[in-house]
């Protein structure tokens, strides 16, 4: 929490102090971002409900580390779940057994795939694999230099 949130050590410790990690010229660093929930959308066909909008004072937040990463995908072996072009959300937490990864090898190949683990092995397996590939490919935790889980599909980016 400390380093994700800039939150201050000593405040989380002992309630003392400010709860904003204070940098050296009084600023607090840009460590999260604090978003608006604007509004309740239904998914659901037979229970539509319009778009529900709060008063202003009922908005909640929600908080996004500024540690996440973007990724572009390249490729359709993920499809539909993200598409050749799409942005991925990477944060730095390990992805768990059926979690959506992004692996890092230290040869320097970036893959997005779906992980589970066996013993000393990574077990990556496209949603949608190419007719002349494998649906689960085997890599050995040695030759991963990174694993990250997936939290996000952005599916455009306003340019």
């Amino acid at each position: 929490m400390v380093r994700e949130l800039g939150i201050s050590r000593e405040w989380l410790m002992t309630g003392a102090g400010e709860m904003n990690d204070v940098g050296p010229e009084g600023e607090t660093p840009a460590r999260a971002i604090r978003l608006p929930v604007l509004g309740i959308a239904s998914a659901a066909g037979s229970t539509y409900v319009a778009y529900e909008q709060p008063e202003p004072h009922e908005i909640e937040y929600i908080t996004i580390p500024s540690s996440l990463h973007v990724v572009q995908v390249q490729g359709q072996s993920m499809a539909p779940v993200a598409l050749h072009g799409q942005y991925l959300i990477v944060s730095r937490d390990a992805p768990e057994d059926g979690d959506l990864a992004v692996i890092v090898l230290k040869t320097g190949g970036i893959f997005y795939k779906r992980v589970s683990y066996q013993g000393n092995l990574v077990l990556a397996a496209s949603v949608n694999p190419a007719p002349d590939e494998a649906r689960v490919k085997a890599i050995k935790r040695s030759e991963i230099a990174t694993l990250r889980k997936v939290v996000g599909v952005i599916y455009s980016l306003a340019r």
